[in-house]
């Protein structure tokens, strides 16, 4: 069995505040206690916001990864990925390795995030003796795509991440969906790993809407973009009825991208810390939560959890789920009847879907408490620590 003090995290962020991958890192820590240090390969033009306890408590190494993101591509990717796994890898995970002895780590665990990450654990379990256990909150594909890594290097990555997989003594997943998935494909033993509120911030199930209101919240960036913009769409044509004395999207962000139309309905919103987000999405009557119907995106929609959901179930209002019935926080869902769910992309569908849900009190409140439930049962700090410690087993 692993102990935290004696694990060392490797990560491409530190626990922080102010993205999204830290801030997962940071509740994880906040449940489980301190690692034995926590080695950091970083984008250099990031500026994580690091907790100063962290600093006082815990030795931190921060090392400037090498690029990975080719934005325009260009015909010579595959040269500079190969450059950097010939010479670059090695280096850093030398250096890794050095700092984990250096600490006093017993074992390894390392978030599995793009094409460094990646490559750094497959030369660990090849070149160390330390117990690998991983972390996975993304499938390798999405973060290829998006960084315009060359086709040959993506699908070196891929089988890599897939024998770190096969290797690893157990793997820290982002949804149950992704469990039982790389158990099957991989064997790996996986763990449920999922983003977690504390539940002194978690409030009582709403009984109704506010009358004549649909106010809906969104929080984060709106990856599924063309899920938002059906969204914005169906909201300007309810804006038409004036028998409606609010119709308003209220997007808690830094930055959000124009819209298709329908910019008239959006209320942009700060950034705002969770327990202050929290509040201020529980006066809203209903909370937005996207997940993609393409294809392209099917493997991710069907694997991945969002983040927002578990701060979304803890405001207790109800959430509007649009995405695939099979979706990853579709089959979460629907399994605990916990929220509105539209499972056609056109924008005609969500708004009946709306109309429907803040024009029935009794089904609003129904929604509203199981969300609740459902928060209790999986999404508190409290069953954060208990899957954490079996993923240390």
């Amino acid at each position: 069995m692993g102990q935290l003090n004696r694990t060392l995290l490797v990560a491409g962020v530190p626990p922080c505040t102010n993205y999204s991958g830290g801030l997962f890192l940071d509740r994880i820590l906040a449940a489980a206690g301190d690692p034995a240090g926590i080695f950091v390969l970083q984008n250099p033009h990031l500026t994580p916001h690091v907790p100063p306890h962290y600093a006082e408590r815990v030795p931190i190494k921060v090392i400037a990864k090498p690029n990975e993101l080719y934005y325009p591509p260009d015909d010579e990717v595959r040269q500079k990925e190969r450059a950097v796994a010939d010479t670059v890898i090695p280096e850093l995970t030398s250096e890794l390795i050095a700092f984990a002895y250096e600490v006093g780590a017993e074992e390894i665990w390392i978030v599995l995030e793009g094409q460094t990450l990646i490559r750094v654990a497959h030369r660990l379990l090849a070149t160390s003796d330390f117990p690998l256990r991983v972390q996975v909150m993304d499938p390798p594909g999405w973060w290829l795509r998006a960084h315009n890594v060359d086709p040959e290097t993506s699908t070196e990555a891929v089988g890599q991440f897939n024998d770190v997989l096969r290797g690893a003594r157990s793997c820290a997943a982002t949804s149950w969906a992704m469990c039982a998935a790389y158990h099957r494909e991989f064997g790996v033993r996986a763990v449920p790993v999922v983003p977690a509120v504390d539940p002194a911030l978690a409030l009582p199930p709403a009984e109704a809407p506010q009358p004549r209101s649909i106010r809906i919240g969104f929080a984060g960036q709106p990856y599924a973009w063309e899920e938002f913009n059906a969204l914005v769409r169906a909201m300007a044509k309810l804006r038409w009825n004036t028998w409606w004395s609010a119709v308003e999207l209220h997007v808690f962000a830094d930055r959000l991208p124009p819209v298709e139309s329908g910019q008239e309905v959006i209320v942009k919103r700060p950034w705002l810390p969770q327990a202050q987000l929290i509040s201020e999405l529980a006066q809203l009557d209903l909370l937005y939560c996207p997940y993609w119907f393409s294809e392209e995106y099917r493997e991710e929609a069907n694997l991945c959890f969002p983040s927002k959901l578990s701060t979304y179930l803890a405001t207790g209002r109800p959430v509007l789920l649009h995405s695939r019935a099979d979706s990853s926080p579709g089959r979460f869902l629907r399994a605990g009847s916990a929220a509105f769910f539209c499972f056609r992309t056109e924008s005609g569908a969500m708004h009946d879907l709306i109309e429907q849900a803040v024009g029935h009190s009794d089904r609003y409140a129904e929604i509203a408490h199981n969300g609740r439930a459902l928060f209790d049962q999986y999404l508190s700090m409290p069953q954060l620590r208990k899957t954490f410690q079996e993923f240390l087993l």
